[in-house]
């Protein structure tokens, strides 16, 4: 029984699934509903260049019209246009036609020139360009949304990981002093002091736990992981930290590798196209046609029905002359929306110049603050070992360890709490980078 318990929680370990950082993200892309919607608008403007060259396609349309009268059309002759001598005034009703009608027609329709028509195909086939761009922003969005995700429940997992630590060492020295007070060599104080502080730091654990669930359940939203579905992280912050050369962050930057820069020079290059549309939607157009019917008449289409063919074609030249100003108004539109992207570049640039500077400031600051909470941590180590020699010696105190616990603590705190800033501002300085 004891052996199948422990094949059966080994067996459950092992189904719960370990995401790096980089699996995270790989499986947010793939799986979260963000990216499906962009995807989806990805194709849809593929789409849009069939249906905008379909309109300079020939157009070809049948159909088969049946009439039946059921009381012919009557109209009136003057009398007199068969009998000479009636009067001016008197006319005859006439009853003309047959009582079925069956008409088979076929008619192909195709657009000839248009100068508009080529330049909204030149848009559409832009359009798929900028379609791309905002599905490479959309994961680009997801990948930093992610990245910032998956660092609070990591970092609540080296705490609980230092909480353990502690723990450990304080139910050691705890075994050691309670052993001491049995001898008499102590009083129960200390004994009671040092358990209060394990008591603390099981009841700190605690809390660390519970928001790392948390934590962990935004992280799965983020990705579009089942809630109730565990999970657990495999990548370290050692290994986060040191991923990317310091001197890729410090190099030269170029707007272009931001895509809501080069999304906003797209939508200058759509507008322009779009304002040369409606300047030449005051060209002439031509269009041509060709169209045959088949007609069969008779009072009884299944005896001597009679069949009358005919086909035309032809071209039709459409000349635009006045429509009220719209497509002037549409031009002078488009002309005030390439001003306004272009005040949004310069808007955009110095954003994105003050969100560099920034960051690589935060960075360089949160690099030297790892560095001094380090020595810190190192210095906070060696009192409490200090401490405890003295104290297993018989020249310290249970305060002094407890006090030397503390500090150390906060120490370990205050040290991953550096390491957790500086991986956000190295995100941040990626992502102003637009790496």
């Amino acid at each position: 029984m004891i052996l199948t318990l422990i094949f059966t929680a080994r067996v459950f370990s092992q189904d719960i699934p370990a995401f790096t950082l980089n699996q995270a993200i790989d499986y947010a892309l793939t799986n979260h509903k963000d990216i499906s919607i962009a995807e989806n608008e990805r194709l849809r403007a593929r789409q849009q260049i069939i249906e905008t060259r379909s309109m300079g396609l020939p157009q070809v349309n049948a159909g088969v019209d049946y009439n039946y009268f059921i009381q012919l059309p009557t109209s009136l002759i003057p009398a007199s246009f068969l009998n000479p001598s009636a009067p001016e005034d008197e006319f005859i009703k006439v009853a003309f036609g047959t009582k079925n009608s069956l008409t088979a027609s076929a008619n192909i329709n195709s657009l000839l020139y248009d100068a508009s028509f080529f330049t909204a195909l030149k848009i559409s086939k832009k359009y798929t360009g900028f379609a791309d761009l905002n599905y490479q922003s959309k994961r680009t969005e997801l990948r930093n949304a992610v990245r910032k995700a998956y660092l609070p429940p990591l970092m609540l997992q080296e705490n609980i990981k230092t909480i353990d630590e502690n723990i450990r060492v304080l139910k050691n020295l705890l075994k050691e002093t309670n052993e001491m007070y049995k001898s008499g060599f102590i009083e129960k104080l200390d004994v009671d002091k040092l358990n209060l502080a394990v008591q603390n730091q099981e009841v700190l654990k605690k809390d660390l736990q519970k928001t790392l669930k948390l934590a962990l359940d935004a992280l799965k939203l983020q990705i579009g992981y089942p809630l109730e579905s565990a999970l657990k992280l495999s990548d370290s912050i050692q290994v986060l930290s040191a991923e990317t050369e310091e001197s890729q962050l410090m190099d030269a930057f170029n707007y272009q590798n931001r895509l809501e820069y080069s999304i906003l020079e797209y939508s200058k290059e759509l507008t322009e196209l779009n304002v040369d549309r409606f300047k030449k939607s005051y060209y002439p157009s031509l269009r041509g046609f060709v169209n045959y019917q088949y007609v069969v008449q008779g009072d009884n289409l299944f005896k001597n029905p009679i069949s009358t063919p005919a086909a035309i074609t032809g071209f039709s030249l459409a000349i635009p002359i006045f429509d009220g100003l719209f497509k002037s108004s549409k031009i002078q539109q488009g002309k005030l929306d390439i001003s306004n992207i272009e005040n949004q570049s310069v808007l955009l640039k110095s954003g994105i110049d003050f969100q560099v500077q920034s960051a690589r400031e935060n960075y360089l600051n949160a690099k030297e603050i790892i560095k001094s909470r380090q020595d810190n941590l190192a210095l906070a180590k060696n009192i409490f070992d200090t401490a405890q020699l003295k104290y297993k010696e018989g020249v310290g105190s249970s305060l002094e360890i407890i006090q030397a616990e503390q500090s150390l603590l906060e120490s370990q705190m205050n040290y991953l709490k550096a390491q957790y800033d500086f991986l956000v501002a190295k995100i941040d300085l990626e992502i102003a980078l637009g790496k």
